[in-house]
C-alpha cells in the first residue's frame, strides 16, 4: 500500500520529531545550561522568508524537496544554535565550551558539539583553536547552520579546503537558505581569499532576494562589494598620459570599508605639499583633483618653496589598503604612510603594494605585527630604509630585519601649504573628540559624509579642516593623534588627551618640545627635498632609492643607538648570587633523587590545593619534592601524605628566597620573581615541572619531566587564549600597559625588541618542564626578574620575553587544556585560563577531580 503523500505541516512536524529524538541528549543538557545563562529571551523579530528558486512543480518532488531541507536535526539546531551564540555574546563562552567537551552531557564528540565547541572557541580563542573543532564536523547541515562562523574560520586556517566545501555547498544549492548575514559575510570571506566566482554566486543569491529580506546595510555591503569585482567600478583604470611622471596619492578604500576619519586625508594633504612646494610643475588627472590642487599650489609657504624642472606629473589615486585590486599605470612613484594596515575581511593585508607601485616609505605605522609576513619584510627591505612614524615601529621592523629609522608623522608638515600673509587674530577654542571643560567649539573628526565624497572633495574637507586650526583656532583640546600634530604644525596652542599615552602609535611624538616637534619637521622636509626632485625628473629607480638612503644614513644611526637602550635598573649575575646564599636552608631541603614540582598556587586556588596534592599522591612511585609558592594570601591545608614519597615546602612571604627578592622588586611582582628564581634556587636537580594550582595529575609525571627538550630550555602548554598567541603583540601589549609612564613604555619597547627576533609563538607556562641547566646559562632567572623590577610583566610574560619562542610544546598526551586540541589519556590537566572544576561540573575531568 503506498505511503500517503504528507503535508508541508505534517512533513516540519515529523522532521522536528526526528530531531528531537536523535538530539535528546542536547535537549536535556545543553539548552537548560543555555537557556539559565542567558536569561528571558525577548520576543523574536518577524523575520521575512527566503524562497528558494522553484524547480519542480508536482506535489512529491515538492515534498522531497521540503523533506530535504528539513534533513534530520536541522529543525532543532536552528533553537540550539541561536541559544549558544545568545550565551556566548553575553560573555558565557567558558561555560558553553565546558558544557559541550563534557561527557556528562552527552555531546561530546558529536558534530553538533563539535559545532558548539568551535563557536566557543572561537569567541575565548580565536581561529586555529575554533578549526580544531569546525574541521572535524562531518554533518551539512550542521555546517549549514554554522555557515558563517564556520567559513569565516576554515578561509584564515585551511583556504583549500574552505574553498572545496564552499563550492560544492553552492553546488548542492544549501546557501539559498543560508541567512543574509552568512551570505554576506561569507561572501567576504571568500572574496578576501580570491575566490571571487564563489563571492559572486553568494551576493547574487543575497541581491535577489525580496528587499524586506536584508537589512539596508547588508544590501549596501553587498552592492559596494560588487564594485570590486573584475568589471566593478573601482577596478576600472585610471587613464594617464604616455609621457610624464606617474605620481600616486593614497587614498583609504578598501573592499572591507572606507575611511571617514578626516585625519587620514590631512595625512594625505600634507604629502601633497612636498609635491607642491615644488615650483613649475605641470599636474595631470583627474579635472576636480587638479583644479582643488592649482588653487592649493597657491597657498605655500613661499619659505618653502622649492625651485622645478617643469616636470609633467600625472597623479592617480592609490588605495592604501587595496592596491594590488586596482589598475596602476606602470612606473608609479608614491609617498607611503600612515597606519599599516586595515586587514581585508580579517584575512590579511593587501601588502606588499601592486607591482606598478615605487614607494617611498616615510611616517610609516604597523599596528598590527601579522602584517610582517615574509612577503612584507622582503619587500620593506627591497625599499628601505623605512621612514617610521613612532618609536614602535622602527623597533618592530628592525626585529624582523628591516632597516628602519624614526621619521616622525607627515602631518607636522602640513603647514607648507598655509601660509600666513597677515596678523595672527586666533582666539577661539575647539575641543575635537575630547572632553569638554569649557566654552568652545565641540568637533568629532569623523565626518560619516565624507563616505560619499570624490577623492577630491575629501581631500578639500581635509583642507577646510586644517585652514579653521589655522585661521580661527588659537586653543585646541583633543584625544585625536591627527588633530594634535596638523593643529601643533599651523602654530596652535594643544592640549592632547589620549586614553593611553603609552600607545603603540605615539612614541616620540608626544611630550616633545618646541625643538624636537621642529626637528621632526624639518627632518622629513629635507629627506624629501632630496628624492623628489630626482623622482621628477625621471632618475632611475635605483638611483633614487640610493639617494634616499644617503639621506637618512644620519637617522639610521640615531636608531643604532635607540636600540641599545638598557633597563632603568639593569640587574646581573650577582643578583642570583645574592639569592644562593639567602638559600641554603630551602636547598638543603631538597632531595637530589626527588623529581621537583614547583606550584604557582593563586589565593583562589588555595582551598582547593589539597585536590592536586591527593592527585600527586595517588600516581607517583617514587620521590617528589613539591615547592608551593604561594605569597598572595589565602588559607589552605595540606592532606595528610607518605612524606618519605610526596614531600610538601611552602615557600611563603617570609622565604629566603623572596626576601632576598622583595627589596628588587614591586610587592605585586615578587611572587613571578620567587617563581623565576626557583628553578636556578633547584639547580641539583636536572629538571623542574612547573605547574599551577588549577592542575591535576593523572599519570606518571616522571616521564614527562624526562622528555626531550632537544636544545631548547623549556617546554611548556602552547597559548591558545585569544590575542595572546604572538610574542611580539604580546610586547606591543605590555608596553601599553604603562600608561600614563610612557617613558618607561618606549624603554621597553627597546629592550624588549632587541633581544627577540620576529616573530616568536607564546607559551603557556602554567604547566611547562624546565632544564635547569640551560637556565642558568642563560641566565634566565636574572633576566625575568630585572624584567619585573622594571615593567609592568606578570610571570608569563617574563618567561615569554626572555625565552623568546625558544620552547618546545608539550603534547596533547603529556597535558589536557580545554583550549588546546585533546589527547588520549593526559598525565595532568590544567584548567589555569578555562573555567575551574570546583565551579562548573560539566568542566572535563571535573568528576574525577571530584572524586579525589
Amino acid at each position: 500500500m503506498p505511503r500517503p503523500e504528507l503535508s508541508k505541516h505534517e512533513l516540519v512536524r515529523s522532521a522536528r520529531a526526528e530531531a528531537k529524538k536523535r538530539l535528546r541528549p542536547v535537549a536535556q543538557t545543553m539548552l537548560p545550561v543555555l537557556e539559565r545563562l542567558a536569561g528571558p529571551k525577548p520576543a523574536a523579530p518577524e523575520q521575512a522568508k527566503t524562497i528558494p528558486a522553484k524547480v519542480s512543480t508536482t506535489p512529491s518532488q515538492d515534498s522531497d524537496a521540503l523533506r530535504s531541507s528539513l534533513a534530520l536535526g536541522k529543525a532543532y539546531q536552528e533553537p540550539l544554535f541561536a541559544e549558544v551564540r545568545r550565551a556566548i555574546a553575553d560573555g558565557h563562552g567558558q561555560a558553553v565550551l565546558s558544557s559541550a567537551l563534557s561527557p556528562a552531557s552527552g555531546m561530546s564528540g558529536d558534530d553538533v558539539s563539535l559545532a558548539v565547541e568551535g563557536l566557543a572557541k572561537l569567541q575565548i580563542s580565536g581561529y586555529p583553536a575554533a578549526w580544531s573543532a569546525f574541521r572535524r564536523i562531518s554533518d551539512d547541515n550542521v555546517i549549514d547552520a554554522v555557515a558563517e562562523e564556520y567559513f569565516m574560520t576554515a578561509f584564515r586556517e585551511d583556504t583549500r579546503r574552505a574553498t572545496e566545501l564552499l563550492k560544492a555547498t553552492v553546488d548542492r544549492g544549501a546557501h539559498r537558505a543560508w541567512p543574509a548575514s552568512a551570505l554576506l559575510h561569507v561572501a567576504q570571506e571568500a572574496f578576501a581569499a580570491g575566490e571571487l566566482d564563489l563571492a559572486r554566486d553568494l551576493v547574487d543569491v543575497g541581491l535577489a532576494r525580496p528587499r524586506r529580506s536584508l537589512s539596508g546595510q547588508q544590501r549596501r555591503e553587498m552592492e559596494r562589494l560588487l564594485t570590486w569585482f573584475p568589471g566593478g567600478s573601482r577596478r576600472a583604470p585610471q587613464p594617464v598620459p604616455t609621457d610624464g611622471i606617474n605620481f600616486g596619492l593614497l587614498g583609504y578604500q578598501q573592499p572591507h570599508g572606507w575611511s571617514r576619519n578626516v585625519g587620514d586625508y590631512i595625512q594625505t594633504l600634507a604629502s601633497i605639499g612636498h609635491i607642491l612646494r615644488h615650483d613649475n610643475l605641470e599636474l595631470r588627472g583627474d579635472g576636480d583633483l587638479v583644479d582643488f590642487l592649482d588653487k592649493l599650489r597657491n597657498d605655500v609657504k613661499t619659505e618653502r618653496k622649492l625651485p622645478g624642472n617643469g616636470a609633467k606629473l600625472n597623479l592617480v589615486e592609490v588605495y592604501r589598503d587595496a592596491s594590488t585590486l586596482q589598475d596602476i599605470p606602470p612606473s608609479t612613484w608614491a609617498l607611503a604612510f600612515g597606519w599599516f594596515m586595515h586587514p581585508m575581511f580579517g584575512q590579511g593585508s593587501n601588502f606588499p603594494f601592486h607591482e606598478n607601485l615605487r614607494p617611498i616609505f616615510v611616517s610609516f605605522h604597523v599596528n598590527k605585527p601579522s602584517m610582517l609576513t615574509p612577503e612584507a619584510t622582503d619587500y620593506l627591505r627591497n625599499h628601505g630604509p623605512i621612514g617610521c612614524r613612532d618609536w614602535q615601529t622602527v623597533a618592530l621592523l628592525r626585529a624582523a630585519g628591516v632597516p628602519a629609522f624614526f621619521s616622525g608623522c607627515l602631518t607636522t608638515t602640513v603647514d607648507t601649504v598655509f601660509r600666513r600673509d597677515g596678523a595672527d587674530t586666533r582666539t577661539e577654542t575647539v575641543y575635537v573628540d575630547a572632553p569638554v571643560t569649557g566654552e568652545g567649539t565641540v568637533l568629532k573628526q569623523t565626518q560619516p559624509d565624507m563616505l560619499k565624497m570624490s577623492f577630491a572633495d575629501k581631500l578639500a574637507t581635509a583642507h577646510q579642516w586644517v585652514q579653521r586650526y589655522h585661521e580661527d583656532y588659537k586653543h585646541i583640546v583633543t584625544s585625536r593623534l591627527h588633530c594634535f600634530l596638523p593643529s601643533r604644525s599651523v602654530g596652535c596652542d594643544v592640549e592632547f588627551l589620549p586614553k593611553n599615552r603609552s600607545d603603540v602609535r605615539f612614541g616620540g611624538l608626544i611630550d616633545t618640545d618646541d625643538q624636537a616637534f621642529n626637528a621632526i619637521r624639518d627632518g622629513i622636509l629635507d629627506k624629501l627635498a632630496t628624492v623628489l626632485p630626482l623622482i621628477f625628473e625621471g632618475r632611475d629607480e635605483a638611483e633614487v632609492y640610493a639617494a634616499w638612503a644617503e639621506a637618512c644614513a644620519p637617522a639610521m644611526a640615531e636608531a643604532d643607538e635607540f636600540m641599545k637602550r638598557l633597563p632603568a635598573r639593569p640587574m646581573d649575575r650577582t643578583l642570583m648570587e645574592q639569592v644562593d646564599s639567602a638559600s641554603g636552608e630551602l636547598q638543603a631541603g631538597q632531595r637530589p633523587e626527588a623529581v621537583q614540582v614547583v606550584v604557582d598556587l593563586a589565593p583562589a586556588e588555595c582551598p582547593h590545593i589539597g585536590k592536586l596534592l591527593a592527585s600527586l599522591a595517588a600516581v607517583v612511585d617514587g620521590p617528589v619534592d613539591v615547592w608551593i609558592v604561594a605569597l598572595g594570601g589565602g588559607q589552605w591545608n595540606p592532606p595528610a601524605v607518605d612524606d618519605s614519597l610526596l614531600r610538601i615546602h611552602l615557600v611563603g612571604a617570609d622565604s629566603p628566597v623572596a626576601r632576598a627578592l622583595a627589596p628588587v622588586v614591586p610587592a605585586a611582582s615578587l611572587q613571578a620573581a620567587v617563581l623565576s628564581a626557583l628553578p636556578h634556587v633547584l639547580r641539583q636537580a636536572p629538571r623542574v615541572l612547573l605547574l599551577s594550582g588549577s592542575a591535576m595529575i593523572r599519570g606518571d609525571i616522571a616521564e614527562v619531566v624526562a622528555r626531550d627538550l632537544g636544545d631548547a630550555p623549556v617546554a611548556a602548554l602552547a597559548e591558545h587564549r585569544k590575542g595572546r598567541t604572538s610574542g611580539f603583540h604580546l610586547m606591543r601589549a605590555i608596553s601599553q600597559r604603562h600608561g600614563d609612564d610612557n617613558a618607561r613604555a618606549l624603554e621597553f619597547v627597546a629592550v624588549s625588541h632587541a633581544q627577540n627576533d620576529f616573530e616568536f609563538a607564546v607559551m603557556d607556562p602554567s604547566v611547562a618542564v624546565l632544564d635547569t641547566g640551560k637556565y642558568g646559562e642563560l641566565d634566565l632567572a636574572t633576566r625575568m626578574v630585572e624584567l619585573l623590577a622594571n615593567y609592568a610583566v606578570d610571570f608569563s610574560d617574563a618567561v615569554n620575553i626572555t625565552m623568546g619562542g625558544r620552547h618546545q610544546e608539550l603534547d596533547a598526551s603529556e597535558v589536557y587544556s580545554p583550549l588546546a586540541p585533546a589527547g588520549e589519556q593526559p598525565r595532568l590537566v590544567s584548567w589555569r585560563h578555562t573555567q575551574k572544576p570546583w565551579n562548573n561540573e560539566h568542566v572535563p575531568f571535573a568528576p574525577e577531580w571530584a572524586a579525589l
